[in-house]
């Protein structure tokens, strides 16, 4: 495999495709003054059905901190070539995309607050953009982050994506 370095690029509410805009407005409406909806306030057919399979639900523990993916869709499942479903985040590959995640997920927790990005692969050819991600604070009391909820807008095609992450597509 090539070597390659995945970063992400912080991102304000106005450079989001609008397909992400209204997973913030529906998200938005929800929460109320709270710092997140719950998970039951929060359906996830407010998000756009082409990006639902693109889309997971997270568990925080903040006892343990940890992070348990309770959902993930269809779409991440064919390009991570798992179903992440029950599983820790930490277990994500590749590592340095599992630090990426990690940090960007605790930055939700810490400053209990969404967050954008678009995230990027450099290799020898240079810079490619793979995606913009939305990344939103739920919460069961309305005070404390107990999940997160991301939306994937892929900027590349599937295949083009497996192929920068090294993933073989026939599975």
């Amino acid at each position: 495999m090539a070597e390659r370095e995945i970063s992400a690029t912080p991102l304000q509410l106005t450079d989001l495709p609008e397909e992400l805009k209204l997973v913030q407005d529906a998200w938005v409406q929800a929460k109320g003054s709270d710092i997140g909806p719950s998970r039951k306030a929060f359906d996830l057919l407010f998000i756009p059905l082409n990006l639902l399979p693109y889309s997971s639900v997270t568990d925080y523990f903040a006892d343990s901190d940890e992070f348990i993916i309770r959902f993930f869709g269809t779409g991440l499942v064919s390009i991570d070539g798992i179903d992440m479903t029950g599983k820790n985040l930490s277990e994500t590959s590749p590592p340095d995309l599992r630090r990426l995640l990690e940090s960007l997920f605790r930055k939700v927790v810490d400053e209990k607050h969404e967050n954008f990005s678009e995230f990027n692969f450099l290799s020898k050819s240079g810079t490619q953009r793979m995606s913009i991600t939305g990344r939103w604070p739920l919460s069961e009391n309305g005070i404390d982050v107990s999940g997160i909820l991301s939306v994937i807008y892929l900027a590349d095609d599937k295949q083009h994506l497996n192929e920068i992450l090294g993933r073989d597509d026939s599975r």
